[in-house]
């Protein structure tokens, strides 16, 4: 009797132990790590330029942060509604740090020596005059959105 409480014991306790430091089997949890910021994008044209492709991209806390090549740049998905662009993102595997947000476009191949287009910005949208652009601190945990307003046409960039 003694050898099958031992195993029912360990089986109790262990597995929920083990479940419970190792954060289970599903790792999207309801508190996701504040690596990542979400939004939607909403483009005010639809004079879109080939070429490239439109992207979310960050960008060092500095002086004229848009005067540089962003961090890093991940690609956009733009679906049409009625007479507008929309796109809906997710920028995850993001440091801790402060930093700028802006919707860019992208030459390909890529052109590491040209700096992209900045096209809208977080705090500012398509304001050219703006120079209160929002950091975002890293980690998120207030899950803050970074909802933008952009242009598609490179010709009013802000940069």
């Amino acid at each position: 009797m003694k050898k099958k409480i031992i195993p029912a014991i360990l089986f109790f306790f262990l597995v929920p132990s083990l479940i419970y430091f190792t954060g289970g089997c599903d790792d999207s949890g309801v508190e996701e790590k504040g690596d990542h910021i979400t939004g939607y994008i909403t483009f005010t044209d639809t004079n879109l330029t080939a070429g490239g492709f439109y992207a979310i991209s960050m960008y060092e806390n500095k002086t004229n942060p848009f005067n540089f090549n962003p961090l890093r740049s991940d690609a956009l998905t733009m679906t049409k509604n009625g007479n507008q662009y929309i796109c809906y993102f997710k920028f995850s595997g993001v440091a801790s740090g402060s930093y700028y947000f802006a919707v860019t476009f992208n030459k390909t191949p890529p052109d590491t020596t040209r700096v992209p287009p900045v096209l809208g910005t977080r705090g500012c949208d398509t304001n050219h005059n703006c120079t209160a652009h929002k950091l975002i601190v890293f980690p998120n945990y207030s899950y803050e959105d970074c909802n933008i307003l952009s242009w598609t046409d490179t010709t009013k960039k802000l940069n």
